[in-house]
């Protein structure tokens, strides 16, 4: 009886974690977004602070918009590193305790950056 519940539960697992980790790639592409708003918000408070006028057509500007798109860039790759090494990770790990500790670990993670962004 053992032998049947182990072999209906690994379908199982196997299905929960494709969705779970579809999931999570998902919510890491809007992060990207996130992020970036999270970052121009702190670069515009820095400048107001430091008494800089923020016009469309100054330097601070252009300099926020590269900065914008480097991190854009950089966070895409980011997401693709996660992409690649996660999948990896649950396809040789699928229901077992480590790959159910990382997907806690990563929607934790997930959802610190949704507070912070929120709350900054």
């Amino acid at each position: 009886m053992r032998n049947v519940h182990v072999r209906l539960y690994k379908p199982i697992a196997g299905l929960l974690a494709i969705a779970l980790w579809v999931i999570s790639v998902a919510i890491a592409i809007v992060q990207i977004v996130v992020i970036r708003e999270l970052v121009m918000r702190l670069y515009t408070f820095v400048l107001t602070l430091s008494g800089a006028v923020l016009d469309v057509h100054g330097a601070e500007f252009w300099a926020g918009v590269s900065l914008q798109n480097f991190l854009v860039v950089l966070l895409a790759m980011g997401v693709v590193a996660f992409v690649v090494a996660t999948g990896e990770y649950h396809a040789k790990r699928v229901g077992t305790e480590r790959s159910w500790r990382l997907f806690a670990w990563t929607y934790l993670t997930q959802l610190l950056i949704f507070a912070i962004a929120y709350f900054v």
